[in-house]
């Protein structure tokens, strides 16, 4: 039967998988399958069953993230059972665009980009900015998303003639504009 089914709590992002435990005791001594279920699908699932192996005492037991919240996974064999406790948080927000994708400003002007993130936060958020000839064309170092918006105004300032690619970076992703 299971004896325990670990971590108790596993925490994952919405669009991530983890991986639970199942401790079998006594050792199985033939090949069989645990049953799983979770209590709240629209949260996390897992597979309805899960083949182990003769002597196998540690079994792992795939868990999807679908979806902000808390849900209860159990696993079940020979009239035994072990719960643990999956918690989803929403996964991070990801820059979508900065737009336009190319801006012209004349000489000693200033011209404006937008950033657009993948979904409005709790909290404000903070994506990173960068020229990659900002002796061309400036950018702050840093914008501020507020709490419940999906998008901030940026401010290019013009210095000299050319043309520099402006990056806006959050969580490992980018995207870039031509000024």
């Amino acid at each position: 039967t299971p004896a325990a089914l670990t971590p108790n709590p596993l925490t994952i992002t919405v669009g991530a998988t983890g991986t639970l435990t199942a401790t079998l005791s006594p050792t199985p001594t033939t090949a069989g399958t645990l049953s799983a279920s979770s209590a709240n699908p629209g949260v996390a699932t897992v597979p309805s069953s899960i083949a182990f192996a003769s002597g196998q005492t540690q079994v792992p037991v795939p868990v999807t993230a679908v979806g902000e919240g808390s849900t209860g996974i159990t696993v079940s064999l020979n009239g035994g059972s072990a719960s643990s406790t999956v918690h989803v948080n929403p996964a991070p927000p990801t820059v979508t665009s900065l737009a336009p994708p190319t801006l012209t400003i004349t000489q000693g002007g200033t011209g404006s980009l937008t950033v657009t993130i993948s979904a409005a936060q709790g909290t404000d958020t903070t994506v990173v900015l960068s020229s990659a000839a900002s002796g061309i064309a400036a950018v702050p170092a840093m914008v501020t998303i507020l709490a419940g918006q999906t998008s901030a105004p940026i401010t290019v300032s013009a210095n000299t003639p050319g043309t520099a690619q402006i990056t806006a970076s959050l969580n490992g992703t980018s995207a870039t504009s031509m000024v």
